[in-house]
């Protein structure tokens, strides 16, 4: 379906100059999207929102538990995200 959402979004770009940078990087990464990819990126920022929500609002409730954990929470995203990246270098925000 994403697929199918970004090539209408394109053809008209794409019928006037099929060789478009921004068009054709955007049907090549929306075609590697799977089901599992899909289904992880909801996931990651379905728990990261809900994680920096709790401990924003226990933040500004004044509550010294959290800052613990919100340095926690935030050195373990940066080095899931360095992971990722180091797995496979790419421009842009890509899988």
């Amino acid at each position: 379906m994403i697929n199918h959402l970004v090539g209408t979004i394109t053809q008209h770009e794409l019928s006037e100059d099929p060789d478009d940078l921004v068009a054709t990087q955007l049907l090549r990464l929306s075609s590697g999207l799977t089901g599992s990819a899909v289904r992880f990126a909801a996931a990651y920022l379905l728990l990261h929102g809900t994680v920096k929500v709790v401990l924003v609002v226990a933040l500004l409730r004044t509550k010294l538990w959290a800052y613990p954990w919100l340095i926690g929470f935030l050195v373990v995203f940066i080095v899931h995200q360095l992971y990722r990246i180091s797995l496979t270098p790419r421009r842009g925000l890509s899988r």
